[in-house]
C-alpha cells in the first residue's frame, strides 16, 4: 500500500526570503497578523541547537506552518525543515519542485531523510495516524535523543467581523466563542480581505521523554497541547456566555426565588469580554494615555519574566496594582496587551458600571462587584463561584487590594475578601496562583486637586458629571510614569493577616521616588524656600537615597539642576508658591496648595522614613515608638528597613535632619490631636467612617491638612493600640501608653528645634 503520507520529504520549507511570491504573502502576514510568544530568547537558543525541534499544532494548517515560518525567517530564527502536515510545495524553489517531479515519474516514492531534519512541524489531530503510519512510526524511530523538545503553535481566528456576517454566525457564538481555530479557505479569503483578525501563539518549549510506543507519544503531545489551550488562549477559547451559563449550573439552589436572584446578581456582575473589541480599543487606549504622559516607564525584562511565566500551564496570574488614579486600569491594560503578557479580568467596583462606561469596561473584560456586600450570602456566593469558574477557565486576573484610591498618595491598607476567595478557589482547582504585586507612580496626577474636596463634603458619583470628568483628566498633559512589577508571590491555601499586608508593602516599597515626591517634601514643610539653593538639596536627598541602594529613584532626579528652576517657575506661575516679602527668590507654599503637596510627599514618605528614622537624635525607646507607629500608617515602610548598616547620620548635611523632622511632624501631630479629641469627647460613632468624616471637619477648622485616608489609618492604629473600643468609642483610662509616647515624641522633636515650645 502507498504510503498516503509520501510527501513527507517533499514538505521541507522554503527558508531563503529571496522568492518573491514568498517575500509578498509573508509581507502580508508580518503586517496583519499578531504574533503572540511566550519567551522569543528560548526560542531562539534551542532553535541554535543540533536537537530536532517538534512545532505540535492542534490542526493541520498550511495557513499556519506559513505564518510560522515568515516569522522565524522575519527574526532570524531556524525554520523547521521537514512537516507531517499539509503539503507545502507552493514555497519551494523551482528546482526543488521539479527534482520532487521526476522522483514522482520513477515511483512516488519519496526521498525518507534525505537530508537533515532540524524541525519538524507535526499536527496532532488524528491518534489513528500515529498508531498506524509507518512514515511517522519510522521516523521516531530514528530520532537519536532520549528526550524531545515540543513547542505548541496554536491560530486563533476571530470570528466577530462586519454586522452582517455576524448576524450569520450569531447563533453559533455561543457553542464556539468568538475565536475558532482551525483556518478554512472561507476564512483565508477574509483574512486577506482584511475582514478578520488573526493571532499566532507560540507557547514555551516543553521538554519530554521520548516513547516506543508512538500511541504514548500521542498522549503526550495531546496533554501538552490541552493545557496549553487552557492556559495561554484560555481567554479567548471561553467566551463570557459560556463561563456564566456555566457558573449558573454549578450554582445549584433549591428555591425558584433563589435561582432568579443569583441570575439577576450574577447579569450584574459577568463580564462580556471580547478580544476583537479589546484589539481595536488598545490602539486608542495607547493614543490617549499618550497624549496625558509623555512616557510610560517598565523595566523589559519584567514583562518577559511575566509573559514567560503566564504560559507555563496551570498557572493563573493575579496582577495587583496600586490604586491612585483612574488612569491604573488603563496603563495596566496598555502594557499587558502591548507587551503580550496577559489579557486580565479585572475586579471593578459597581459604582463604575454606568452608561455608557460600564459596558466598554465589560467589554474589555471588567466584571464589576459591589462595594458593600456585608451579610449578603446569597451574592458573596455567586460571585465566589463565578471568580472560581474564570480562574478555572485559565482566565488571568487583577483587582485593587486597596479597595478604592488613596486619597492621601500613600498605599492604604488592605482588603482581604477577593485574596480570600482565591486561596479558597486554589485549594478547589488545583491551579498554582502567583500574586504579583504592581506600584505605578506619577510625577501629576489632575485627580488629586478633586480629593481636597472631600473632606468637607461627600463624594460625588463617578456617574455625575461624567464626561465632564473625563475630558478634564485627558486635557490636561502629565508628566511620566512609572510600572514596577514585583516578585510574584504564591498564594497560600489559608489567608492570615500577615499575607495582605506583605503584598500592600511590596506594593508601595516597589514604586519609584519621584521627582515631585522630593520636590513636595520641601515646600510641604511650610518653611520659605530659597529657590537657587533648592535644586543642590534635592540631588543631596536623591543621592542618599541612591547611596542606600534600596530604592528605584525617577530618571527626572538625575538633572534637578535642570528641573527644579523650571518646576518653581511654573509654579509660581500658577500661584501654588508666592515670593516671600522678606528675601528675592524665597519663596513658600499658599495654603490652599497644601494638600496636593502633601499627597505628592506622601508618595516618597516610604524610602524617607527610614532616613527620617536614622537621623532622628532622640532615645532609642522613643525612635522605637516612632517606628511602631509609621509602620502602622506606611505600608511600604516596616520597622526592620533601617539605614544603620550602609549610611550614617555623618552622609548627611545638617540641614536633613531637621527637614525630615518637619515632614513628619504633621504625622504625629494628627496622633497626638485624635488622642487628645477622643480624651476630650467621649462620643460614639455608627462607623469609621463616621469618625473619618468628623475629625476630617474639626481638623479643617483648625487649618490642619490632613486626607481621609490619613485619619483612617489613625483610627486603625488607636483601635489595635487599645485607644478606641472597637475603632469608634473612646474607653477611659486606656491608651495611656501610647499617649506618653506621642508626647515623649513631640518634646523631642522641641528639643531638635522642629517644634517651637
Amino acid at each position: 500500500m502507498r504510503n498516503p503520507h509520501f510527501y513527507f520529504t517533499a514538505r521541507r520549507f522554503f527558508v531563503a526570503s529571496g522568492g518573491t511570491l514568498f517575500r509578498l504573502l509573508s509581507g502580508v502576514a508580518l503586517r496583519s497578523v499578531r504574533y503572540e510568544v511566550a519567551d522569543e530568547e528560548e526560542l531562539r537558543r534551542i532553535a541554535s541547537e543540533k536537537q530536532t525541534i517538534f512545532y505540535i499544532s492542534n490542526r493541520s494548517s498550511l495557513i499556519e506552518q506559513f505564518l510560522l515560518n515568515a516569522f522565524f525567517i522575519a527574526r532570524g530564527i531556524r525554520v523547521p525543515s521537514h512537516s507531517f502536515g499539509p503539503r507545502t510545495l507552493l514555497f519551494f524553489r523551482f528546482g526543488e519542485l521539479l527534482r520532487l517531479f521526476i522522483e514522482w515519474l520513477k515511483g512516488g516514492r519519496a526521498r525518507r531523510y534525505a537530508q537533515k531534519i532540524t524541525g519538524l512541524y507535526l499536527p496532532v489531530e488524528d491518534q489513528d495516524f500515529f498508531a498506524r503510519d509507518p512514515g511517522w512510526a519510522d521516523f521516531i524511530a530514528k530520532v537519536p535523543s532520549r528526550e524531545i523538545r515540543v513547542v505548541p503553535v496554536t491560530t486563533l481566528w476571530n470570528k466577530e467581523v462586519v454586522e452582517k456576517s455576524r448576524k450569520e454566525e450569531s447563533w453559533l457564538i455561543p457553542f464556539i466563542g468568538t475565536y475558532h481555530l482551525w483556518p478554512t479557505f472561507r476564512e483565508l479569503l477574509l483574512f486577506l480581505l482584511g475582514r478578520r483578525r488573526l493571532a499566532l501563539r507560540i507557547g514555551l518549549a516543553h521538554t519530554i521523554v521520548r516513547e516506543r510506543y508512538t500511541r504514548h507519544i500521542y498522549r503526550k503531545f495531546y496533554a501538552l497541547l490541552k493545557e496549553e489551550k487552557k492556559n495561554i488562549v484560555g481567554a479567548s477559547l471561553r467566551n463570557w456566555l459560556e463561563i456564566r451559563n456555566e457558573t449558573l449550573f454549578d450554582l445549584d439552589f433549591g428555591y425558584e426565588a433563589d435561582r432568579e436572584t443569583a441570575e439577576k446578581c450574577l447579569n450584574e456582575i459577568a463580564t462580556r469580554y471580547s478580544p476583537y473589541f479589546t484589539d481595536g480599543v488598545s490602539r486608542v487606549i495607547g493614543r490617549l494615555l499618550s497624549s496625558v504622559f509623555p512616557r510610560i516607564v517598565h523595566r523589559p525584562e519584567e514583562t518577559r519574566y511575566l509573559r514567560r511565566l503566564a504560559a507555563i500551564r496551570n498557572i493563573t496570574l493575579v496582577f495587583v496594582p496600586s490604586h491612585r488614579s483612574y488612569f491604573d486600569y488603563l496603563i495596566m491594560f496598555n502594557l499587558l496587551y502591548r507587551e503580550q503578557v496577559a489579557v486580565p479580568l479585572v475586579v471593578a467596583g459597581d459604582n463604575l458600571n454606568f452608561f455608557p462606561l460600564g459596558g466598554v469596561l465589560r467589554r474589555l473584560g471588567a466584571f464589576f462587584i459591589r462595594r458593600r456586600v456585608r451579610d449578603d450570602r446569597l451574592y458573596k456566593e455567586v460571585f465566589g463561584a463565578y471568580l472560581r469558574k474564570i480562574v478555572e477557565s485559565g482566565y488571568h486576573i487583577e483587582f485593587f487590594i486597596e479597595g478604592g484610591r488613596t486619597r492621601s498618595g500613600k498605599v492604604r491598607a488592605p482588603r482581604t475578601g477577593v485574596l480570600s476567595m482565591l486561596a479558597d478557589i486554589k485549594k478547589r482547582s488545583g491551579r498554582r496562583i502567583y500574586i504579583v504585586p504592581v506600584s505605578i507612580t506619577y510625577e501629576k496626577l489632575r485627580e488629586v486637586q478633586q480629593y481636597q474636596a472631600e473632606v468637607s463634603r461627600a463624594k460625588e458619583p463617578e456617574r455625575q458629571g461624567f464626561l465632564r470628568k473625563a475630558l478634564g483628566l485627558f486635557r490636561t498633559s502629565s508628566g511620566p510614569a512609572y510600572v514596577s512589577f514585583g516578585t510574584p508571590l504564591y498564594l497560600p491555601g489559608v489567608i492570615t493577616d500577615d499575607f495582605p499586608l506583605e503584598v500592600a508593602y511590596r506594593i508601595e516599597r516597589g514604586g519609584h521616588v519621584g521627582f515631585s515626591g522630593l520636590f513636595a517634601s520641601f515646600f510641604a514643610t511650610g518653611d520659605e524656600l530659597f529657590a537657587p539653593a533648592l535644586a543642590r538639596r534635592l540631588e543631596h536627598l536623591a543621592a542618599l537615597l541612591a547611596k542606600s541602594g534600596r530604592y528605584q529613584l525617577a530618571p527626572a532626579l538625575q538633572h534637578a539642576d535642570l528641573n527644579v528652576p523650571r518646576l518653581v517657575e511654573k509654579l509660581r506661575g500658577s500661584g501654588q508658591i508666592v515670593e516671600s516679602s522678606r528675601r528675592e527668590h524665597c519663596y513658600r507654599l499658599r495654603d490652599d496648595a497644601r494638600h496636593e503637596f502633601a499627597y505628592y510627599r506622601n508618595t516618597a514618605a516610604f524610602a524617607l522614613a527610614p532616613l527620617f528614622l536614622l537621623l532622628f537624635d532622640a532615645p532609642e525607646e522613643v525612635r522605637d515608638a516612632s517606628r511602631r507607629y509609621l509602620e502602622a500608617v506606611i505600608q511600604g515602610y516596616r520597622v526592620g528597613d533601617r539605614l544603620d548598616d550602609v549610611l550614617s547620620p555623618a552622609d548627611a548635611d545638617p540641614w536633613v535632619q531637621s527637614m525630615l523632622c518637619r515632614v513628619f511632624l504633621p504625622s504625629f501631630e494628627l496622633l497626638e490631636s485624635a488622642i487628645a479629641f477622643f480624651r476630650g469627647n467621649k462620643l460614639h460613632f455608627e462607623s469609621r467612617t463616621d469618625a473619618v468624616h468628623h475629625l476630617a471637619r474639626l481638623f479643617a477648622r483648625r487649618r490642619m491638612v490632613f486626607s481621609p485616608d490619613e485619619l483612617y489609618d489613625v483610627l486603625t492604629y488607636l483601635g489595635e493600640r487599645g485607644v478606641i473600643d472597637n475603632l469608634f468609642a473612646f474607653v477611659p483610662g486606656t491608651g495611656e501608653n501610647v499617649a506618653a509616647e506621642t508626647e515623649t515624641i513631640m518634646e523631642a522633636l522641641k528639643r531638635a528645634g522642629v517644634v517651637t515650645p
